[in-house]
């Protein structure tokens, strides 16, 4: 049976990705501090206003389906690196394409704002392996997510098609 505080950080998580990923909407524009995820703008074509359940709901699953095992900590860890390594990579990928629409200052923007979150991040997922803390490894979970619904994979470029 789980306990009351998986309940509570799976509370907290939900609550958290949901208010990350609803920013996409309020932006006029992108700004740095607003940028648009490329998952969830992708989501958002397909299911309209649902995208905003799509994280939550991603994150609530494999939450619930992980958090037992004796893994966990390190799990969190490979898949915090991992989406580390791709957001990298991708802004990487698309400097050029940036640097044409919306411009320098601002991929420069996005850029330190991605590193600073995944910096803590990734600093909590590896706190929660080496010092063997389950409510270190659980909040990089929900940073990992909130990092997905909020900055990571930016989209760079004009929606002139």
């Amino acid at each position: 049976m789980r306990g009351s505080v998986e309940y509570k950080r799976v509370g907290i998580g939900v609550v958290a990705i949901a208010l990350a990923s609803s920013l996409m909407p309020f932006a006029d524009d992108t700004t740095p501090l607003i940028p648009i995820p490329s998952l969830n703008f992708v989501a958002y074509l397909f299911v309209s206003w649902g995208y905003l359940l799509f994280l939550p709901a991603v994150f609530a699953a494999t939450y619930f389906g992980l958090r037992g095992r004796g893994v966990f900590r390190a799990m969190v860890f490979g898949v915090v690196t991992i989406v580390v390594a791709l957001n990298a990579w991708w802004i990487a990928a698309n400097w050029e394409l940036g640097l044409h629409h919306p411009g320098a200052n601002f991929i420069r923007a996005v850029a330190v704002e991605n590193a600073l979150a995944f910096a803590a991040v990734l600093g909590l997922a590896l706190a929660g392996v080496v010092r063997r803390s389950s409510a270190a490894s659980d909040y990089a979970y929900i940073g990992v997510f909130v990092a997905l619904g909020w900055c990571a994979f930016p989209l760079f470029g004009s929606f002139d098609l």
